[in-house]
């Protein structure tokens, strides 16, 4: 038999009269893989009804179980994953099979399973002295993790808590649905510096996430980083790949249609369109974003004067008046700036300086301006405000000492409260209570000072960078002296945000913008597509071939490149049919 189908490593036997229809999809266009419609398992076959312990019979419990596949044509693997039963009856059952990302997303929407809910680590301390600071750290998983300062919105006040690396958060999550990451794109500096930030006192890791399943994770995480995430059914590996330059290491194929094609010309595709799309980050609605991403009628309506450099922008607000620098946005190829007034008082200067500020560092990356077709992202930079701290302390001689300083810090709503087994305080510098967990009360839950509803998290994951390079802070009252500098680990979304105006050590020379900029690195390199597609125009092409072709390849269909977003093939008990149908894009 030319077609052997496993379920739980038992082989089980398709209907012999039934063509089954076979579809590997390109995750470049789709997010999606490997999956067949529905196989039909006839139950007047013995070997059938034993394996699903006559589930057909009326008086059987329909309590239906995930269960692993492996499909075998002609002596080679093409599906290894997972099948779900969408139909019972007396004379049958109906099983679909899904592989590689089809596989991911029927186990995170099917099965529910949600990413703040995964086993990804969790911190535990071990108390070195019984001095208050001499702490010692570890995490049980290989996740990157520092403490950082931040500013709770919603109980308004100032936290130390824990921020976790976003990449290793990716390899873990894959790795705990049995995936090992083989390639990872961006698992380099400074991507790999990116944080998730939390306003939450826990020390466990998937509680600073978002309540998404696996598939919007993924979906999200591909739309930030502009990577396609392409997965080995056979060797349970994971390859995170770089769109613009997903095409440039590929073979090529060469196919002949066999027949007359057809297109679908549609100006609103489904496909996949991140690399034509214009991008717009779904920012929250924190007081602290101010001028870092300007509303669209600011931007459209305001006068704005465009210069060849930054240094000609510069000189032109120089000159201008006060109204003018204030009344009008000086635009040049690395920004857009205007004149903003900044409190100086906390270093001991002019409480009010009217400065050369750039503005929209965050702005929308607009590719076609007259195109609707705008791609959200979830995953989006943090808020950062000048947050003002204090606080009192009795020595031990009754004197009583008063600490005030501003820092720049992240700052963000905390819906959901702390975890209700642990909470740190400001008080214990983020050292958990070493004596007994803490447990919310009736009256804080009622009070909204904790939660256990995750479905009211907020719909986004807010990030930052975290390097090496201390920022200052200044005390301005307190046993030292006025306006002493104080250096601590702080994150940034840009390294010159909320920065250029302040003495201090400058961040390494990245950004999260969407757009061109001074930076070094900023988000929007990842952006810069080198291969794009007509989405407009799908073509269907019939052709012959002895295997299935890898869809993620360059097609070579009459001396023109062409991308493929899937191809068809029917499998019956003597194997595959040689003859497919792909649907495929043109490459511009």
């Amino acid at each position: 038999m030319a077609t052997i189908l496993y379920l739980n490593g038992t082989q089980v036997y398709p209907d012999g009269q039934q063509s089954i229809k076979l579809t590997k999809e390109n995750p470049y266009f789709t997010q999606s893989d490997s999956y067949t419609l529905d196989v039909t398992l006839s139950m007047g076959i013995k070997e059938n009804r034993n394996f699903f312990r006559n589930i057909n019979r009326i008086e059987r419990s329909k309590n239906v179980e995930r269960m692993k596949c492996r499909l075998v044509v002609d002596n080679r693997l093409l599906l290894d994953g997972s099948a779900k039963i969408t139909q019972i009856s007396e004379q049958e059952v109906k099983v679909q099979l899904l592989g590689g990302n089809s596989e991911i997303n029927f186990l995170s929407d099917d099965e529910k399973n949600y990413i703040d809910n995964l086993d990804l680590g969790v911190i535990t301390f071990e108390r070195n002295s019984s001095q208050a600071g001499d702490v010692t750290y570890s995490i049980s998983k290989n996740i990157r993790y520092r403490q950082s300062d931040i500013y709770d919105e919603t109980a308004e006040a100032r936290k130390t808590c824990w921020q976790f690396g976003l990449v290793d958060i990716t390899k873990e999550i894959f790795r705990v649905f049995g995936f090992e990451i083989a390639e990872c794109a961006i698992d380099r500096k400074p991507w790999n510096e990116i944080y998730v930030v939390s306003a939450k006192s826990t020390n466990d890791v998937a509680h600073v996430l978002p309540h998404w399943s696996l598939r919007t994770f993924a979906d999200e995480l591909c739309k930030f980083f502009n990577v396609s995430v392409v997965i080995d059914q056979e060797h349970k590996t994971v390859r995170i790949k770089d769109n613009p330059t997903f095409f440039s290491s590929r073979e090529s194929i060469e196919i002949v249609p066999i027949d007359e094609y057809s297109v679908e010309l549609n100006e609103e595709n489904d496909a996949h369109a991140l690399a034509a799309d214009n991008l717009r980050f779904d920012m929250s609605g924190s007081e602290h974003h101010d001028y870092d991403m300007i509303p669209d009628s600011v931007r459209e309506n305001a006068v704005t004067d465009t210069f060849a450099s930054r240094a000609a922008a510069y000189a032109a607000w120089s000159a201008a008046s006060d109204d003018d620098k204030k009344g009008r946005i000086y635009a040049c190829p690395e920004g857009k700036f205007t004149g903003w007034l900044h409190d100086y008082s906390d270093i001991g200067g002019e409480e009010e300086k009217l400065m050369f500020t750039q503005i929209d560092v965050f702005a929308p990356l607009v590719r076609n301006p007259d195109s609707d077709n705008e791609t959200e992202l979830k995953i989006c930079p943090v808020a950062f405000g000048e947050i003002e701290y204090g606080f009192s302390r009795s020595s031990s001689h009754g004197i009583t000492y008063t600490y005030s300083w501003k820092e720049h810090i992240p700052s963000m709503e905390n819906p959901t409260g702390n975890d209700i087994a642990t909470r740190r305080s400001v008080e214990t510098q983020g050292i958990p209570n070493a004596n007994s967990a803490y447990e919310a009360t009736i009256q804080e839950y009622i009070e909204g000072e904790a939660s256990i509803e995750k479905k009211d998290k907020e719909d986004r994951l807010q990030v930052m960078f975290m390097d090496d390079v201390k920022q200052p802070c200044y005390f301005h009252e307190g046993i030292r002296n006025v306006d002493e500098e104080l250096s601590v680990d702080a994150g940034f979304t840009d390294y010159q945000y909320k920065k250029a105006h302040k003495s201090g050590t400058q961040h390494n020379l990245w950004s999260l913008s969407l757009n061109k900029c001074e930076a070094t690195y900023y988000l929007g390199q990842l952006h810069e597509n080198g291969f794009t597609f007509n989405l407009d125009a799908k073509y269907c092409i019939k052709f012959l071939s002895k295997e299935m072709p890898d869809p993620t390849k360059v097609f070579i269909i009459r001396n023109k490149r062409y991308g493929c977003e899937k191809i068809e093939a029917q499998i019956d008990s003597q194997g595959m049919q040689q003859l497919m149908t792909g649907y495929f894009y043109e490459m511009l």
